[in-house]
């Protein structure tokens, strides 16, 4: 959770970096690297955690969630 804080909040400081400047595309490019690896990142480190501790099913819920 921590590092999608901070994954986040870099990416927003990257952005006010490329709106300062928009005719420099290297800016763009950074910032899109940046925000496609942070998200790759977080989906991954999401599947681990709930491949490690699945989730407990809902009170009253039927197995194979149809209910």
């Amino acid at each position: 959770m921590v590092a999608s804080l901070l994954s986040f909040s870099l990416a927003g400081l990257l952005v006010v970096f490329a709106i300062d400047d928009p005719d420099n595309p290297v800016r763009w490019l950074v910032l899109t690297g940046w925000i496609v690896f942070a998200v790759a990142g977080n989906v991954y480190a999401w599947r681990r955690y709930y491949r490690e501790y699945p989730p407990e099913p809902w009170p009253g819920s039927t197995p194979g969630g149809s209910g």
